[in-house]
């Protein structure tokens, strides 16, 4: 399987100098897009500052000395409490500007298509920060779902996109 080609060419210069100039705070992140039986994982999640409730892939910090598929693996089974594997070969990686908790991040992130380890066991429980509202399973195949749920970032819905087109068949 060939990796999905890289998003991180989109930001140009001008935005790459205007983040930094910005005082931006450096973010490196994985996301974990988990797929079972037509329907994709996302984890609700409420900014502290604004309240605005927002939908997106599990997901988070890559700490030192962890690879990013490892990351993406953690977050998702913090944040959601399933345990997944991230299927290799297929990837994409973005840089983009994000406003999260009133502060301005300049993330890159790491997004892996991923699959649950064991389908049909019951999710761990979650002990996540309080902004963290839950998983929610929406239909994969629907692009109007897929619309709703990530249209809020321009960047992050056009990585979820690009993942889907890639899914690996059987």
């Amino acid at each position: 399987m060939a990796a999905v080609e890289t998003d991180e060419e989109k930001l140009d210069t001008k935005q790459t100098s205007a983040l930094t100039q910005t005082g931006a705070i450096p973010r490196l992140r994985a996301s974990a897009m988990v797929l079972h039986a037509g329907k994709m994982l996302t984890v609700r999640l409420r900014d502290p500052v604004t309240q605005t409730v927002e939908s997106y892939l599990p997901g988070g910090k890559i700490e030192n000395n962890e690879s990013p598929e490892a990351a993406a693996e953690r977050e998702c089974l913090e944040e959601t409490g399933y345990a997944v594997q991230v299927i290799t070969g297929n990837a994409t990686v973005a840089r983009y500007p994000f406003v999260y908790s009133g502060k301005l991040y300049d993330c890159t992130t790491h997004f892996f298509i991923a699959r649950l380890v064991d389908p049909d066991r019951t999710p761990a429980v979650v002990n996540d920060a309080d902004y963290n509202l839950g998983c929610e399973w929406i239909d994969a195949n629907d692009e109007a779902a897929i619309n709703q749920a990530f249209g809020f970032h321009e960047t992050i819905h056009a990585c979820v996109k690009t993942l889907l087109k890639h899914v690996p068949q059987g």
